[in-house]
């Protein structure tokens, strides 16, 4: 199951949109800065598997797109806490909705 084409860049998660498209440029066209390696520098490409396995969904840490990574089995047991304890905000109700669809495996 592969997700989400995921950059790290200052200790967060981006989508390959905004660390290319947003981040990349800002640093490139506005301060001169190029890739030099270093994700405290510079977006680095961490593979499509939304950042690796994490002990909660990921989210981009620009537009907040689901990342679709894999769950430990503490993320498992978290997701299903947090879909069995439902909530009370609709964007928290979309969200829980979209990683209940992605990690179905947990709710067969």
């Amino acid at each position: 199951m592969n997700g989400i084409d995921t950059y790290a860049y200052n200790a967060d998660l981006y989508c390959s949109t905004c660390a290319n498209g947003v981040i990349q440029a800002n640093l490139q066209d506005k301060l001169g800065y190029s890739d030099n390696g270093d994700s405290d520098c510079w977006p680095q490409y961490v593979g499509d598997s939304g950042g690796g396995e994490a002990d909660s969904p990921q989210h981009c840490g620009n537009c907040s797109m689901f990342l679709e990574n894999p769950l430990t089995s503490d993320g498992e047991n978290y997701l299903k806490e947090m879909i069995a304890e439902g909530s009370t905000n609709g964007i928290q109700d979309l969200i829980h909705a979209e990683w209940k669809q992605y990690y179905n495996y947990l709710f067969v």
